[in-house]
């Protein structure tokens, strides 16, 4: 089964203040900015979904 998920693409989802509330704990804790998306995509490692970046800018790449 595939599934197609706009996760990124549609903000104010009802996950959003987990995700958020989890990024603040992560950077208070490394000391530097951690994105949005890196959270997301360790929840979703975490929980066996396959992450499957599509990232064609230099910028986005560096994240992961």
């Amino acid at each position: 089964m595939v599934v197609y998920h706009p996760l990124f693409r549609a903000p104010r989802g009802t996950v959003d203040p987990v995700i958020e509330t989890i990024r603040t704990r992560l950077e208070f804790t490394r000391g530097e900015p951690v994105a949005r998306s890196q959270v997301l995509n360790k929840l979703f490692q975490q929980h066996s979904i396959l992450v499957i970046a599509t990232l064609t800018k230099v910028e986005g790449q560096r994240v992961y």
